[in-house]
């Protein structure tokens, strides 16, 4: 009888270590999320919907269909004149 909770996925020709990196940011927030709750910092109803959007997130990443996007911190206010 076959393994019924195989899980096969593509990656959509994405960078492995990539996707490996952004699991990794993922855990490392929902981490933060964990201790924010230990602490009291936030209510169990919202560590709950950061959890369920980290695993929403986590297939997103799984199947290879996302775009980065990159923030640029600059500022047009260090710009020398």
């Amino acid at each position: 009888m076959p393994d019924q909770h195989e899980h096969v996925h593509t990656n959509g020709d994405r960078d492995p270590l990539e996707q490996e990196n952004l699991a990794k940011e993922l855990g490392a927030s929902l981490t933060d999320s964990f201790v924010d709750y230990v602490r009291g910092d936030i209510t169990f109803d919202t560590l709950i919907f950061e959890s369920f959007e980290a695993i929403q997130d986590l297939f997103v990443i799984a199947s290879g269909d996302y775009e980065l996007e990159y923030i640029d911190e600059g500022d047009d206010e260090d710009d020398v004149e």
